[in-house]
């Protein structure tokens, strides 16, 4: 699998290794002294925000992009994580929570589309799979990472979890090159498909492809006249 991918897998590693508030907001709010139905109003909250996050997300990388959908989600999520060191009270804390559910989810689909950008056909079930084992991996870790920074104080899971996030973030905007797709030709322009905004335009108009942010204007050599 190329360079960019590996990047992606990692980037989604530290990302979900940070991932401190899903399974810990309901000892945090009952450490706080809140019952446990009231605790778990929190982990709903989170679920609540999450709905319709897909949808919007699909959208927003088709609108933005996939690399600006990821830095939108991973930043603001990062934000609001933050937030939680500062916010004070049982339904601020909700509130934040459900924004955060909300923002912290629209990735997705502009990962996984992400993904198809940069492997080729015949490697996607094997990136897909990368990319899950990633995921657990980093949660599964991030678990007991937690628990740790957990025993200590609970504003070093929130500060930590703002820090993976924006990091994912930052590695989710570096440019990067997509793997070889089809284009089209409209008027002696080629058009390269939407996925290859990964490119930098310095690769724009390469031999192999023509890829630039969104919809690439490189213009096709002309030709010859025969007489």
């Amino acid at each position: 699998m190329p360079r960019e991918a590996w990047i992606l897998f990692i980037g989604a590693f530290v990302n979900r290794l940070g991932t401190f508030v899903l399974p810990f907001i309901t000892l945090y709010l009952t450490d706080r002294g809140y019952t446990v139905p009231q605790a778990g109003l929190g982990l709903a909250g989170y679920g609540l925000g999450a709905i319709g996050a897909q949808g919007v997300g699909g959208l927003l990388a088709d609108r933005l992009g996939r690399r600006n959908t990821i830095a939108v989600s991973m930043f603001g999520g990062s934000l609001l994580t933050l937030s939680l060191v500062w916010v004070s009270g049982l339904w601020a804390i909700i509130g934040v929570v459900i924004l955060l559910g909300f923002v912290a989810e629209l990735y997705r689909p502009a990962s996984s589309a992400l993904i198809v950008d940069l492997i080729p056909s015949e490697r996607r079930v094997a990136a897909f799979s990368t990319y899950r084992l990633m995921l657990n991996l980093g949660f599964a870790v991030g678990l007991a990472l937690g628990g740790v920074l957990a025993s200590r104080s609970y504003d070093l899971l929130f500060i930590g979890d703002a820090i993976t996030a924006a990091s994912f973030g930052a590695i989710a905007s570096r440019p990067c090159r997509t793997a070889p797709g089809p284009r089209s030709t409209t008027n002696g322009i080629s058009r390269a498909p939407v996925g290859s905004w990964l490119a930098t335009p310095d690769s724009c108009c390469s031999s192999a492809r023509c890829s630039s942010p969104h919809r690439c204007t490189c213009r096709t050599p002309p030709r010859s006249r025969s007489t």
